[in-house]
């Protein structure tokens, strides 16, 4: 994957992403202004389609908090400027992009000198360019919060039973007294209690455009009473290797980045380039496996996905347009179709299983279906 990073002088927080349409009728004409933000039109779409604790008249009734909303969806879709226009209409919200997992730099190109044949690693972007360790701390500090949270609901039932009681009960000893007294100050010094969680930073912008980790990294943020986790990958399981060995061979998968391994050897040997090929898919679907640790805590997934994955070249080139008009520098249409060719493989062995939904349970997921201009052709619950 060619992706020729060092042209690139940008964040992943300052690149424009374009907008979402502003009414739901095709429009092929649809273009992105300047100031970029979701229409109201998707967000009261949506809104009333995804739970959220603050809706709840008790914390009994939340079912985990914080929750955990994931945003998938091609590069260019918009699914940044949706999570930017969902943190600011949630009260209460972080928003953790997959990018910002990515593996330090030094890390990244340690993976590269350890797996040279691996035509997917060579730059960041695919999983198993993400720090994994990283993304169980996160996770584990998120179930550190909801294990907190599920402790108040539990203290919010005993003051309610508590309550009851001491109607019946209008006479207690003094030691009675005084224990009641003792765990309602229990009680008040857990609610009082603060959860933190990790909110790392990566700037595709260091190292002349091939990035790193944020360091030092940002202090822990008080965790939130929703997390919103985006990224182009969020949502991907792996498929496991007989599944991946059979779409290889069926031809669904892989073919481009076949064709430019093909391109460029001379002579070109195409028995030991689709070995190739097919050693990097199964790698790569190997290391999604451990990404279970953060897909396996979503409570619900809205999927921003294409009418034809090809329309992903144009939107990503109109990104970049707007990012030279913006900041004067930026890739070629070239170097932009090279970028995007290495993300290819990955949506053609998982955007199926997302179209098909991730959760066994109906109603947690949300698919959101554009159309080249990015006019919404269709909103289906899953």
């Amino acid at each position: 994957m060619d992706t020729r990073r060092p042209r690139l002088s940008f964040s992943a927080s300052d690149s424009p992403s374009p907008c979402l349409p502003l009414t739901q009728e095709p429009s092929p004409t649809t273009s992105c202004p300047s100031s970029l933000q979701a229409p109201p039109t998707i967000l009261e779409t949506l809104l009333p389609l995804i739970p959220h604790p603050s809706r709840q008249s008790s914390l009994t009734s939340v079912p985990r908090r914080p929750l955990i909303i994931a945003i998938s969806g091609p590069q260019g879709s918009g699914k940044t400027t949706l999570s930017a226009a969902l943190k600011r209409e949630l009260p209460s919200c972080q928003v953790l992009s997959i990018d910002d997992l990515y593996l330090t730099r030094d890390d990244q190109l340690q993976l590269t000198r350890e797996n040279p044949g691996n035509l997917l690693w060579r730059h960041r972007g695919q999983p198993g360019t993400h720090d994994v360790g990283l993304m169980a701390e996160v996770v584990a500090d998120i179930k550190a919060a909801r294990d907190h949270y599920s402790q108040l609901q539990k203290l919010e039932e005993q003051e309610k039973r508590g309550g009851r009681q001491r109607v019946v009960s209008l006479v207690a000893s003094d030691m009675e007294e005084e224990i009641r007294m003792q765990k309602e100050m229990e009680a008040k010094r857990e609610k009082e209690k603060k959860c933190y969680m990790k909110l790392p930073r990566y700037d595709k912008s260091l190292n002349q455009g091939n990035g790193d980790r944020v360091i030092p990294p940002n202090a822990p943020v008080e965790v939130p009473e929703v997390v919103i986790v985006e990224g182009w990958c969020v949502g991907f399981k792996s498929l496991g290797e007989d599944e991946v060995r059979l779409r290889f061979a069926n031809g669904e998968v892989g073919g481009g980045l076949l064709k430019k391994v093909l391109e460029q050897e001379d002579p070109p040997r195409e028995e030991k380039a689709r070995l190739q090929v097919l050693e990097s898919l199964l790698e790569v679907d190997r290391s999604l496996a451990g990404y279970d640790v953060l897909t396996n805590e979503y409570d619900f997934l809205i999927h921003i996905d294409a009418e034809d994955i090809n329309y992903v070249y144009t939107w990503r080139l109109e990104q970049e347009r707007a990012m030279i008009e913006l900041r004067g520098s930026g890739m070629s249409e070239e170097e932009v179709r090279n970028f995007v060719d290495g993300y290819m493989p990955g949506y053609e062995l998982y955007v199926d299983q997302l179209r098909k939904g991730i959760f066994e349970e109906r109603g947690k997921q949300i698919r959101v279906v554009l159309g080249k201009g990015w006019e919404i052709l269709n909103v289906m619950q899953l």
